[in-house]
Parts: C-alpha cells; sequence; structure tokens
C-alpha cells in the first residue's frame, strides 16, 4: 500500500507550541511558511513523501461524501456500527484483523486518512474517505501527497489552523532546522517520520523557543536551501508575505478597517527606518513591534492606556497641589515667627 513508514513513527505525540506557532507562519499566496527573519519553507508534494513517506502516485483522491454507497461499504467492513463509526471501533477492528486482505487495507487506509493525514475534531471517520476505496489493491497508486497539501493549502488559508497533516507541518519545520552545531543525532532513515523521535522533538524545540509572549521560535537559523536573502524593510518578518501574516497574527479582531490601515502604516513606516539594526536585535524589536501593533487595535489596551494616562495626569495635578499648599504653609510658619520675634523685642524695649 505504501504506508508502511507509518508502522515505525517515532514521535507519537505533537508538540503543540511549536505547531500553534508554526502553521501560523503560513502565506497562501506563495504557498508555504514565511518565517521571520529566516526564510521561506513551502508546502509540496515533494516534501510530504519525504517526510511521511506515503505513496505519490498517479491516481487522484476522491474525497467526498457519497451518501449512495457510504451506508453499503460501511456494513461490509463494521456491520452494526453505522456509516461513521468511531475511531476507536476502527482501531479494534484493525488490531484484531489478521488477514491482511482487501478489508483491512479499507480499514488501514481510512484510520490513517481520519487520524493522521486529515485529521478532525470529531471522535468520528469521516464519511468523505469512502470514495477513495473503489479501488484498494492500487493503493500504492494513490497521490496521497497532493491530498495532504490540497487539505493543509484549504485549511491554513481560512485560518483553521487545527486541521489538516499537523504532523507534517512539526516535522517540516524541525527537519528545516540547521542543527549542526548541536550535534543532533537523528537516525539515518528514508523518512522523517521514522528519524524523530519525541526527546529529539521536545529537546529542538526547546533550544530553537524564543522567550516572547505568546511563545515564538528562531534561536537556529534555517537550511541553506530554505534562506532567503532580502534587504527591504520588511526583512524582521520574512519579506512583504510575511509581514502581511505577522500583521494578520497581531491585530485585534475587533478592529475596524481604518484602525488596521493605520496600524500597518504606523509599523511599516517604523520597520523602514530600523535598517540594518535588524540583525542585531530582531528578537526585541519582534516583541516591541508585536507589543506595539496590539496596543494600537486592541480596543482594551487602548482604553487601558488612556486610563493610564488620565491617571498619570492627575498624579502630577494632585502633586503640584500639594506643593502649592506645602508652599503656603512655609509661608504662614515664617510670617508667625516673624511675630514672634517682633514681640520679643518689644518687651526687652520695655
Amino acid at each position: 500500500m505504501g504506508t508502511g513508514a507509518f508502522l515505525d513513527i517515532k514521535c507519537g505525540y505533537l508538540h503543540n507550541t511549536l505547531v500553534t506557532w508554526f502553521t501560523r507562519q503560513y502565506h497562501s499566496g506563495r504557498k508555504g511558511f514565511v518565517v521571520p527573519r529566516r526564510g521561506f519553507i513551502p508546502l509540496t508534494e515533494e516534501s510530504v513523501h519525504k517526510i511521511l513517506g506515503i505513496p505519490r502516485g498517479d491516481i487522484e483522491i476522491k474525497y467526498e461524501a457519497d451518501y449512495d454507497n457510504e451506508d453499503e461499504i460501511a456494513s461490509s467492513l463494521f456491520p452494526g456500527d453505522g456509516s461513521r463509526p468511531k475511531i476507536t471501533t476502527f482501531a479494534t477492528a484493525i488490531i484484531n484483523n489478521n488477514n491482511g486482505d482487501a478489508s483491512f487495507k479499507k480499514l488501514w487506509l481510512i484510520y490513517i486518512v481520519s487520524t493522521v493525514l486529515a485529521p478532525t475534531t470529531d471522535t468520528r471517520i469521516s464519511n468523505k474517505c469512502y470514495p477513495m476505496l473503489e479501488d484498494i489493491d492500487q493503493a500504492n497508486r494513490l497521490n496521497l501527497c497532493k491530498f495532504v497539501v490540497a487539505q493543509l493549502h484549504e485549511h491554513l488559508s481560512k485560518g483553521k489552523f487545527t486541521k489538516g497533516c499537523l504532523l507534517y507541518c512539526m516535522l517540516r519545520y524541525l527537519d528545516a532546522l540547521d542543527c549542526d552545531g548541536m550535534e543532533l543525532e537523528l537516525p539515518n532513515t528514508p523518512y522523517t517520520i521514522n528519524a524523530w523521535s519525541k526527546t529529539h522533538v521536545d529537546v529542538v524545540a526547546e533550544m530553537d523557543m524564543l522567550e516572547h509572549d505568546p511563545p515564538s521560535f528562531g534561536n537556529f537559523q534555517l537550511k541553506g536551501e530554505f534562506r532567503e536573502e532580502s534587504h527591504n524593510r520588511f526583512d524582521l518578518f520574512g519579506g512583504p508575505g510575511g509581514f502581511e501574516t505577522w500583521m494578520k497574527q497581531n491585530i485585534h479582531p475587533s478592529c475596524s478597517q481604518s484602525d488596521k490601515l493605520k496600524a500597518t502604516t504606523v509599523i511599516s513606516k517604523f520597520a523602514s527606518g530600523v535598517g540594518t539594526l535588524f540583525n542585531q536585535f530582531a528578537s526585541g524589536v519582534d516583541t516591541l513591534l508585536t507589543e506595539l501593533v496590539q496596543g494600537l487595535t486592541a480596543p482594551a489596551t487602548r482604553n487601558t492606556t488612556t486610563s493610564r494616562i488620565k491617571r498619570g495626569t492627575e498624579e502630577r495635578e494632585s502633586d503640584d497641589t500639594s506643593s502649592e499648599d506645602s508652599a503656603e504653609s512655609d509661608n504662614d510658619t515664617n510670617e508667625d515667627n516673624v511675630d514672634i520675634e517682633r514681640d520679643k523685642k518689644k518687651r526687652v524695649t520695655r
């Protein structure tokens, strides 16, 4: 079936912090991930095959609901469980099937699509998987790589960052990092999915994480093939495409279009003036600009800022009033002392 690499997945979990950050770097126009200050990682069929080891054949995947045939297919695979059984039911059926026949292949294909290649938040399998089972004996000719790319592009372009093959996203980023300096000992395997263990993922992700809020990554450079040499005002954001992605991430959802334009203009002008400081102070400037654009577009932040200004003004006015009262009190005290001295002199003269 061409899915043997899935029998030896070394990392059976997702580094959620890393995945949350990386998926938000996706730029639909360039069809890839714009990594601020470091480069561009394309989303391609070739990379999906290299990382996951799934077929990249000549048969297009049919991923759509077929209500006319799904009941018949479902009843033959898992009688009595309806057309959309739970994923755990699938897992049990696969474990109990020792034949390796067509039925097993269908169960296996639906299982890996529903749990890894195109998972959803549902606990049941997707009925859109059934049409791809039409000729299961030619499963090795299916273009699963193109299917993964299409699903990720569709979901990430719409801002649905929890859908699609997130395992690919995680390994794609980690495998693109230049880790030569840290002596990372990865086994020599044909596919990335069989090399990166949970320990490898945790160690590299921890070392690459920046001290940002929200969490961000960027201590490691990308490998040479992913680096982009650009010398313009948007270098800090990974180029013009990265700037667009960065603004979308940080602009408050309730911000009006006019305020968005104002914030974009402010940040653009600031970026054009920073120039060569990007390379030396990129992380600090990134944090500064993040706080700035969030402050410009978040209503709560603007109210807080206004309150602080008002409170500061009131405190200064209070200080001025206190100073005036203190000065008046000192004058009154001095006048009283003068009167006392005059009385003393009069008594001495008498």
